[in-house]
């Protein structure tokens, strides 16, 4: 148990046993953001919290539980649940820069779209595919023209917006170990002006990828996020 006066002091921390999206709004709030506010996400207030190393290798993730809030927020929803078990839920840990190391669970099977953007452990890794254990998260930098990739065997997932405005990418080859390409990240909207319990759905695997013209899909595939392929503009050869 960590208490509401310790948890901004903590600088270390090791987890085990079952944590769901309340945790990990109480622990994006240790990293040093809080887990509510208006406007825009990268405005939310600084808490402070000096977490910079989080082990979550001994957890098991499980669904349930409200891991971000706010009122008014430009992205269209106010509350953001954890979907699925095993997975790090999307821009959970968005602009938290103390947060510098992190030793994933074993059993992952996927992270959400920016989940660790503007954190300092996303900084520290090297350009090109960034993969988090069997999982194709993002690709980091800007993308040199006329890029063809190969992503590795043995890879299940691929994230939301890994290859986001990758205007570089040309071909890219999908092996028969990928089961989810980006899933939809429905999010929990009780603005009046949906009304209540409205799904918010955003994704776009290769959004704004104009340069690509061509992709292999294996037919292992069983999940395609909606708005995987928008703005896509080139793409004319889908294979399997």
């Amino acid at each position: 148990y960590i208490s509401e006066d310790e948890k901004y002091l903590i600088e270390e921390l090791t987890l085990t046993g079952e944590i769901n999206g309340t945790d990990f709004g109480f622990l994006r709030e240790m990293a040093g953001r809080a887990n509510y506010g208006r406007g825009y996400i990268s405005n939310f207030i600084d808490t402070g919290g000096r977490l910079s190393v989080l082990d979550l290798s001994g957890v098991k993730i499980v669904a349930g539980g409200v891991y971000l809030s706010g009122d008014d927020m430009d992205l269209g929803y106010d509350e953001l649940q954890l979907q699925h078990n095993d997975e790090i839920p999307p821009i959970v840990f968005w602009g938290c820069n103390r947060l510098s190391s992190v030793v994933f669970p074993n059993d992952l099977s996927y992270v959400g779209g920016e989940a660790f953007t503007g954190t300092t452990w996303y900084d520290n890794q090297l350009d090109g595919l960034l993969y988090i254990g069997n999982i194709l998260y993002k690709y980091k930098g800007e993308m040199p023209e006329n890029t063809n990739i190969s992503v590795k065997e043995g890879t299940t997932s691929i994230s939301c917006l890994a290859f986001y405005d990758c205007k570089g990418l040309n071909t890219i080859s999908i092996p028969q170990s990928v089961t989810v390409i980006g899933k939809d990240e429905d999010y929990r909207d009780n603005k009046k002006s949906y009304g209540t319990n409205h799904l918010h759905v955003i994704c776009g695997v290769f959004y704004g990828c104009t340069g690509m013209t061509s992709i292999t899909i294996p037919n292992s595939v069983k999940t395609i996020a909606n708005q995987t392929f928008s703005e896509c503009t080139n793409l004319t050869s889908i294979n399997d």
